[in-house]
């Protein structure tokens, strides 16, 4: 049996793994890294960049077929080649994994193939290809083992008619009728994806909204652009059982108006996920969780347990990958004695069309905190740059605090609104005010003029927005 000793042991290669890994080696810590699969984890490999391929080619395939004959270009969109569009979906994944192999090589960071399993504080053993190997970590370790899909019992995933996202991101031919049960961001962006592509897809959400906790006012504007796309959505809704049908499935939907009988060619678990306790023994080490069964840390990302520190999608929702990443940065630099980073505030991007991106508080969330705030609002149908687009759909909505100013928050649904709100980040993280935003001198056309714009409604002073809106 081989022995190892680290000053850092990382387990999980995924945003939240390799990042901390990286980040570790560079402060000068022998870091070992242990991935039981492939590294990049489920966003990288199964989850949000291909997703946002396939949702790229899905909307290249949807914007010709609905602006094109407005813009003079004439033809018939083209036909999607299902494994054309796999094959550069696999291409662009393949692509980013070997970059990250290059990161871990050039920061000298160690990596095994194996299945870790804490045995200690401070120690774990490996089993994979290599034997079993145990390991010592002198310094720490970060566990990053990720999540799981949530199962729904008499749905269980076959591959063929009962399908997970992992199988939706590698078809070998579109369904022509697709049920989504779960209408979170996960099936959203799926849902729209596949119907983008041509299927006829029903979503099925237990919740009295889709994209359930997200600002009401933004959903509708998804909402709105669903109806558009010939998606049925179903809300406060259950899916109750499928069976076989003549052509595929029948699902049985329990809805507000009574049973309903929605048949399919597929059917898309995708309810979300929760955190992978069970993964590396972490569980059996007997860490303080909270009462959802995530693990509870500190500001050091260090749990009840000296010197093992947990990142990422063990610590509950947001189930984001930059969340992770932060996280496991602050844990490397925590176990190197360096000033761990701010792990917020944490911005949100949901893929729908059209995209939502939001940072810090809504109002509603402000003044559930006792705080009274003023507000600013801006409409992209007033902006030229969205309109040119073809894309006016949503609004940019900013909550300050109403004595100083400070921005609290900032909410977007609209075109490119998962990379507009890196404004509001800043805006947030650097606590700026109305006043610091609202003097920004924005390109001319662009979608940033409407943050600008919206921080001057605040303020009363908005030079591009009518009274009243």
């Amino acid at each position: 049996m081989e022995k190892k000793n680290v000053d850092v042991l990382v387990i999980g290669a995924g945003p939240g793994g390799y990042v901390a890994a990286v980040r570790a080696a560079q402060l000068g810590l022998r870091t070992l890294l242990v991935e039981k699969e492939h590294v990049g984890g489920v966003c990288l490999n199964w989850g949000c960049i291909p997703s946002k391929a396939m949702l790229y080619g899905a909307d290249l395939k949807h914007r010709m077929q609905e602006h094109g004959p407005k813009l003079g270009i004439a033809g018939p969109p083209g036909e999607v080649r299902v494994p054309d569009l796999v094959k550069w979906k696999d291409g662009v994944v393949s692509r980013l994994v070997k970059g990250i192999h290059l990161l871990l090589k050039t920061n000298h960071v160690e990596l095994l193939t194996g299945e870790a399993t804490l045995t200690g504080p401070g120690s774990a053993s490996i089993t994979g290809g290599q034997g079993i190997i145990e390991v010592e970590a002198s310094k720490g370790i970060i566990a990053a083992t990720g999540a799981e899909p949530i199962a729904i019992p008499g749905f269980e995933p076959d591959g063929r008619l009962v399908i997970g996202p992992r199988e939706a991101l590698s078809p070998t031919a579109l369904p022509g009728r697709l049920v989504v049960i779960g209408g979170g961001v996960i099936g959203l962006e799926l849902g729209t994806t596949y119907a983008k592509l041509g299927a006829k897809v029903t979503v099925i959400e237990m919740m009295d909204q889709v994209l359930p906790g997200m600002d009401p006012d933004l959903v509708a504007v998804v909402s709105r652009k669903l109806r558009r796309l010939d998606v049925e959505v179903h809300v406060s809704s259950k899916a109750k059982s499928h069976k076989a049908g003549a052509d595929g499935v029948i699902v049985e939907v329990e809805t507000p108006e009574g049973l309903l009988q929605v048949p399919a060619d597929q059917v898309l678990v995708a309810i979300g996920v929760r955190s992978a306790l069970d993964r590396a023994g972490l569980k059996k080490l007997g860490p303080t969780l909270d009462q959802r069964g995530n693990v509870i840390t500190d500001d050091r990302m260090e749990t009840s347990i000296p010197r093992v520190h947990a990142v990422g999608d063990l610590l509950g929702p947001p189930f984001l990958a930059h969340k992770a990443s932060a996280q496991g940065e602050a844990a490397a630099e925590a176990i190197a004695d360096s000033v761990p980073r701010r792990t917020e505030p944490i911005p949100g991007a949901v893929f729908t069309d059209p995209q939502i991106g939001t940072v810090g508080l809504s109002a509603l969330e402000a003044e559930k905190q006792g705080r009274k705030v003023i507000t600013g609002q801006y409409v992209f149908s007033a902006s030229g740059r969205a309109l040119t687009s073809m894309d006016a759909d949503g609004m940019v909505k900013i909550t300050a605090d109403a004595s100083t100013h400070e921005i609290l928050g900032m909410h977007l649904v609209g075109p490119e609104s998962s990379e507009l709100v890196a404004v509001g980040c800043l805006a947030v993280s650097k606590r700026l005010t109305l006043e610091d935003l609202g003097d920004v001198i924005m390109s001319h056309p662009t979608l940033a003029e409407g943050i600008i714009e919206a921080a001057r409604s605040a303020l009363g002073r908005a030079a591009h927005t009518a009274k009243g809106k």
